[in-house]
């Protein structure tokens, strides 16, 4: 993330003391670290919210293919049994039906 190393505490402290006077440095160095830990906040809740965004994004692309493959599926069962209708259709009745006594009489 955002770290300050020993280099770049160096280089505040000198600009501290080429810029301001002794009686100063406190003042100069709170205000460093105020707004050290702003830009830190800033850019943890921003790494905070773009994580939550991409779980987000995750879950909705999971339930997207989900439901596609939902559909998918149910596409499917309608067509084999638009298939099984058809063929139950289309058998011929081999199956001779004899007269019934009555009509024989």
């Amino acid at each position: 993330m955002l770290s300050i190393g020993w280099c770049e505490i160096f280089v505040i402290v000198i600009l501290g003391f080429l810029l301001f006077k002794p009686q100063e440095f406190p003042i100069f160095f709170r205000t460093i670290y105020k707004f050290y830990k702003l830009i830190v906040g800033y850019l943890n809740q921003l790494s905070s919210n773009f994580h939550t965004f991409a779980e987000e994004m995750e879950i909705e692309a999971i339930k997207n293919e989900r439901s596609s493959a939902a559909h998918e599926a149910y596409k499917k069962e309608q067509l084999s049994n638009e298939i099984l209708n058809k063929k139950k259709e289309s058998k011929p009745n081999n199956i001779v039906q004899l007269p019934k006594k009555e009509a024989l009489k």
